[in-house]
């Protein structure tokens, strides 16, 4: 028995040593599994970005789906209102404005821009301030519709409808002189006419 007590003075020194070897594993596991528990739970600046461009995509493709919505509405009532001859010249220009922004086929607007010319024409603008700056400004608008096509289209038909657009502004500019001749939106006409005619000439 005395031997027992004696072994077991001499391994004291290293039951202490393994003793605090283990508390500074013990110390050191707690350590790392509390840092990697903290970093689990927060999230990195990668994950942030990773998420908000998730969040933006899904936003963007929301508002895509959105528009396009709205613009087929848009289109539906327009179309309507047309098919049942309501709205006149607002109507068509309008229509025409629609194509512009949302069209990439310029002969639609085109189209529109000379029926809304067509439905001002037969007012007496040639003698009222009012009903000629209406018929004025769609005269311009449909100048750009047609330039528009003109750069749009295969050789031959840019020249088509740069005469076309000159034959309009030229009618117009010469009926308008007499009562408008003055006026700051015949100066636009005749701005119009001018810028046409060169292109003309460079083809």
């Amino acid at each position: 028995r005395g031997g027992d007590e004696e072994d077991g003075d001499l391994l004291d020194p290293y039951d202490e040593e393994v003793d605090a070897r283990l508390k500074k594993l013990d110390l050191a596991a707690a350590r790392w599994l509390g840092e990697a528990g903290e970093a689990a739970e927060r999230p990195t600046e990668a994950r942030d970005a990773a998420a908000r461009e998730e969040a933006a995509a899904v936003q963007a493709a929301a508002d895509a789906r959105g528009a396009a919505m709205l613009q087929r509405a848009v289109h539906a009532v327009l179309r309507q209102a047309a098919a049942c001859g309501a709205g006149g010249a607002e109507l068509w220009g309008l229509f025409a404005r629609y194509h512009e922004a949302t069209s990439e086929d310029p002969s639609l607007a085109l189209e529109c821009r000379l029926k809304e010319v067509r439905a001002l024409q037969g007012a007496a603008w040639q003698s009222d301030t009012t009903r000629f700056e209406r018929f004025a400004r769609a005269s311009l608008a449909l100048g750009v519709a047609h330039l528009r096509v003109a750069a749009a289209a295969a050789e031959g038909g840019g020249r088509r409808e740069l005469s076309a657009a000159r034959m309009h502004l030229r009618g117009v500019v010469r009926a308008a002189e007499p009562g408008f001749g003055d006026h700051a939106l015949h100066a636009e006409l005749r701005g119009a006419l001018q810028d046409v005619q060169a292109r003309l000439d460079a083809l």
